[in-house]
């Protein structure tokens, strides 16, 4: 849909920052790429009149893309991608070692979107210890450029930082790289080790606690999520749960998961949208596939069984 989003305008004030580029030779730095773009993202949204993408979303168009590491912080490129995230500016760059140096330099560039011309250029040289500082320092810059003028109180909530362990701060980048990959057990565990060097670590705690979820959710096959496996949890607590009320609007739970999706056998691209109704689940599988914006926005108190639960499956991958 390259050419219909291209043409769309952007988003007013919207930012999309692409993930920075590690371009050292310390593959125990390689990790703080995604810590710089986490980083700047959480202190550019404290500026209420700019609208942040998220990250994952932007690394996700990186990804279908297969931007490389050269066309990432190409002017063009750069200003092409803004235009299908929809963002006016984008901010890219890129972190490593500073040449003849133990230091860590900064480069980062904020493209328009719109004529694909830098708009704002930042560098900075520090040691690690002092990485929020030097990402604070370029980030000012940027802003300068931009022509953006700060409160004090602006001012002081981008100054914050996350942590006053580094170490801290490299374990939780590295949780952010596992989770791009889809390792959410590594993630975890990477975001575990950022909350034991520092439990004051709020966005690690959080970090952690999303990942285990979704590392547990990962060892749910269909089959057990149907019940049909003996001994899988949801199949005990089917029978346990067998004199229960399954009206609508009760809490009862048992057959209504196994009824509804045991004998359905998803294609690629399907979305699987059942319903509990007064006369028990209801199967539909839409001749069309609706994306996921217009399937999440239908699920409302308004349509039919709206109130009683929806259960969307979206199959990605055979």
């Amino acid at each position: 849909r390259e050419q219909v989003l291209s043409a769309q305008p952007p988003t007013a004030n919207a930012v999309a920052v692409f993930p920075f580029r590690y371009v050292g030779s310390n593959p125990e730095y390689a990790p703080l790429g995604r810590g710089l773009t986490h980083l700047m993202i959480t202190d550019l949204s404290k500026l209420s009149r700019l609208t942040l993408l998220e990250r994952e979303r932007v690394q996700a168009l990186v990804e279908e893309l297969a931007l490389n590491e050269t066309g990432r912080v190409d002017p063009g490129t750069g200003a092409r991608s803004g235009r299908l995230l929809r963002a006016g500016r984008v901010i890219q760059g890129s972190v490593g070692e500073a040449p003849g140096s133990t230091d860590l330099r900064l480069d980062a560039a904020v493209v328009d979107a719109t004529s694909s011309s830098v708009v704002a250029t930042g560098t900075g040289t520090d040691q690690l210890q002092q990485l929020f500082q030097l990402e604070k320092t370029v980030l000012f810059r940027l802003l300068d450029q931009m022509g953006m003028v700060l409160t004090p109180s602006e001012r002081r909530a981008i100054s914050e930082r996350p942590t006053a362990d580094m170490q801290a701060f490299l374990a939780f980048s590295g949780g952010l790289e596992a989770e791009d990959r889809g390792d959410y057990a590594a993630a975890e565990a990477s975001y575990a080790a950022a909350v034991a060097r520092d439990p004051n670590f709020a966005q690690a705690r959080a970090r952690r606690a999303n990942s285990a979820r979704a590392a547990q959710a990962q060892q749910v096959t269909p089959r057990v999520l149907a019940g049909l496996l003996p001994g899988s949890g949801l199949g005990g607590e089917e029978t346990a749960d067998a004199g229960r009320d399954r009206s609508p609007g009760s809490t009862g739970r048992g057959p209504i998961l196994r009824t509804g999706i045991q004998v359905t056998t998803p294609s690629v691209g399907t979305t699987l949208t059942t319903r509990v109704g007064s006369n028990g689940p209801v199967s539909q599988a839409p001749t069309t596939r609706p994306t996921l914006p217009e399937t999440l926005s239908s699920d409302n108190p308004s349509t039919p069984g709206g109130l009683l639960g929806t259960i969307i499956i979206i199959i990605t991958r055979p």
